[in-house]
């Protein structure tokens, strides 16, 4: 798990998501954001999406809370999560953001080679 990380614009511009393990193949996503000026070029792509995949390789469930601020609008940001994989989980957080969750996603070569691991060679 990397517990955070960074992509840095130029002076003072900064991306960044933080990750805490909450428990053995359980971590949540604390804080994902990026500057005003960057928004809409990608940069929350790429920090979800390195951060599913180190979850994927470790089976790990991710959780979040998804609360929009800093003139985001709330829908959008729930399509960027829907987009990695996530799902509302029920209810509002206690903040009054959209808990969501995303179970580890297993590749078909993954199933595959779970699948040979797991054979009884036909008997």
């Amino acid at each position: 798990m990397r517990p955070e990380l960074r992509i840095r614009h130029g002076p003072g511009e900064l991306s960044r998501l933080t990750v805490t393990q909450t428990g053995p193949l359980a971590w949540t996503i604390d804080w994902l954001t990026v500057p005003p000026g960057q928004r809409g070029q990608g940069w929350a792509h790429v920090l979800l999406r390195t951060t599913c995949m180190d979850a994927d390789r470790e089976g790990v469930t991710l959780t979040l809370e998804a609360r929009a601020c800093a003139g985001l609008e709330q829908e959008k940001l729930l399509s960027l999560y829907r987009s990695h994989g996530f799902r509302e989980s029920g209810g509002h957080a206690a903040l009054g953001g959209v808990v969501m969750t995303r179970e580890p996603q297993v590749s078909h070569e993954q199933a595959q080679a779970g699948r040979a691991v797991g054979s009884t060679g036909g008997r």
